[in-house]
């Protein structure tokens, strides 16, 4: 019935919000996560049409190859070994990699429910569907509860709806779009991770370093007409090179690399977090080798502490 007649029910829009304590003080209301509960049989509605998108979209082409979340067949396995390959083949050919980290300030709550809707206009999604997903994002409201006690209702405006099965799949719809506007790099984007990487024969970084720069601009301008903010607080990047590539750019030395965005230059680090995985300069994982030791070696701690008690 709702979808006969386009239109999305208002008690299924109200979502309760209950605040997760995740470390730190409780007092500061940074260490909260909000968790979004929604109606149960909203849920069944949207998977039907969310299987009715993701037909829609992979049986025309429509998705960018390398988004690689919310797909079948595709992971963050998938997507880190498509990326990895590609670093090393790089070091074969005496080439290194610059890899841009870009972070999205809350990204799926900046979602603007008008953009959205045209991109799905663009994409030829039937003008049935886009009435039944104007009522779906229009109208929506939330209220918190914390200890038994129920906060007014208020408005939400932007955003795709947390705790969705729909959520998700519209936030892949409206980034799809990226690689369209990058002209140098390539772009490996997962969910709300999006990575620019760009290769060049060690001796000839400067170059690289524009081109990603360029595509940068160009990112910064897409989100501002998206009505979505890249935070170059928390947006990083790293030159992967292997010990022995390293060992030549540091003989050459005054390899002076400024990356930016929007003209704030963003920090270089020598090891990442992608995806579960810390990946460093040298592609030799030890980091991520050590932070899983370290732990490990907390839990089996915990277990030791436990054990007499589980006998």
């Amino acid at each position: 019935m709702s979808l006969d007649k386009g239109i999305f029910p208002t008690k299924w829009k109200i979502a309760r919000v209950t605040p997760l304590h995740k470390s730190g003080l409780r007092d500061d209301k940074n260490n909260y996560r909000p968790i979004s509960v929604l109606p149960v049989i909203s849920k069944i509605c949207e998977k039907h049409v969310a299987r009715s998108v993701m037909d829609y979209f992979t049986n025309n082409g429509l998705l960018y190859e390398r988004q690689s979340a919310f797909r079948k067949g595709h992971s963050t396995e998938t997507a880190l070994i498509n990326l990895t390959d590609q670093i090393l083949l790089n070091m074969d050919k005496d080439e290194v990699t610059l890899m841009a980290f870009v972070d999205f300030k809350k990204a799926f709550d900046l979602i603007d429910h008008q953009v959205l809707l045209s991109k799905l206009h663009l994409y030829r999604v039937a003008d049935s569907a886009i009435k039944w997903f104007t009522s779906y994002l229009t109208g929506r409201s939330q209220f918190v509860t914390i200890d038994g006690q129920q906060s007014s209702r208020l408005p939400v405006n932007h955003g795709v709806p947390q705790g969705s099965v729909l959520g998700p799949i519209l936030f892949l719809l409206y980034v799809n779009d990226i690689p369209l506007h990058l002209s140098h790099s390539s772009v490996d984007i997962f969910a709300d991770d999006t990575t620019l990487s760009a290769s060049t024969h060690w001796n000839d970084i400067p170059s690289m370093v524009h081109d990603i720069n360029c595509d940068l601009a160009a990112l910064n301008q897409w989100s501002i007409q998206n009505k979505m903010s890249i935070n170059d607080e928390k947006t990083k990047f790293m030159l992967i090179s292997g010990k022995r590539l390293e060992k030549k750019i540091l003989e050459k030395g005054n390899m002076d690399i400024a990356v930016k965005v929007d003209d704030t230059q963003i920090t270089e680090v020598n090891c990442q977090k992608l995806l579960g995985v810390t990946i460093d300069n040298r592609l030799n994982y030890e980091e991520h080798i050590d932070r899983l030791c370290r732990k490990l070696s907390k839990q089996l701690g915990l277990l030791k502490h436990i054990s007499p008690y589980l006998r």
